[in-house]
């Protein structure tokens, strides 16, 4: 039904989302513990910008997956 590239795209994107969630994380620890209120200011915004990532990355993977099942499945049926 769908290819082995395209499965591989989708699995790079859902991958490289959840490691921008979890790398902005660990990242704005490390700076929040070196720069005291200032780091928990940028670690809050380093926390959302990696979650806002992650999920674009992650659904972006699914939609092309969907996509392509829908467009073998409309091209089955015509």
């Amino acid at each position: 039904m769908v290819n082995d590239g395209l499965l591989w795209e989708v699995t790079v994107n859902i991958v490289l989302g959840l490691l921008a969630m979890f790398l902005g994380r660990t990242l704005g620890v490390f700076v929040m513990g070196a720069f005291g209120f200032l780091g928990t200011v940028i670690f809050a915004l380093l926390a959302l910008a990696s979650l806002v990532g992650g999920v674009y990355l992650i659904v972006r993977g699914l939609a092309i997956l969907v996509e392509e099942i829908v467009r073998a499945e409309i091209t089955n049926r015509a």
